[in-house]
C-alpha cells in the first residue's frame, strides 16, 4: 500500500474515532444527569469536611462546649462519636481507591 493511501486511511479512521468518542461522551453526560443531584450533594459534603478540616479552633470550641454538657448528652456524643471515628478509619483505609474523592481541593 503507497505512504498517500495509507496517510488517508489513517486520516479517515482518526475522524471515525472521533466522532466515535464525541457520541460516547454525550451518551455518557445523558446517563449522568440523574446522578447530578447525588454528585452534588457529595461534593457539598466534601467541602464541609475539607472547611472543618482547616479550622481546628472548631474542634477545640466543640471540645469545650462537650466539658460543659450533661452526662446524658454526652453519652450521647460518645456513642455517635465512636461511630463516626469507625466510619473515618474505614474510609481512610480504603484511601488508595478513593484517591480521588479525598484530593485536597
Amino acid at each position: 500500500m503507497p505512504v498517500r493511501e495509507r496517510e488517508i486511511e489513517l486520516a479517515l479512521r482518526r475522524e471515525r474515532l472521533c466522532w466515535t468518542a464525541a457520541a460516547q461522551r454525550e451518551a455518557l453526560s445523558r446517563h449522568l444527569e440523574a446522578l447530578q443531584p447525588l454528585l452534588n450533594g457529595a461534593d457539598r459534603i466534601i467541602a464541609a469536611a475539607v472547611w472543618v478540616k482547616r479550622r481546628p479552633e472548631l474542634i477545640v470550641g466543640l471540645l469545650a462546649l462537650l466539658a460543659m454538657s450533661s452526662r446524658k448528652t454526652r453519652a450521647f456524643l460518645w456513642r455517635w462519636g465512636k461511630r463516626g471515628f469507625f466510619f473515618w478509619q474505614l474510609l481512610h483505609s480504603q484511601r488508595a481507591q478513593w484517591s480521588g474523592i479525598w484530593r485536597e481541593r
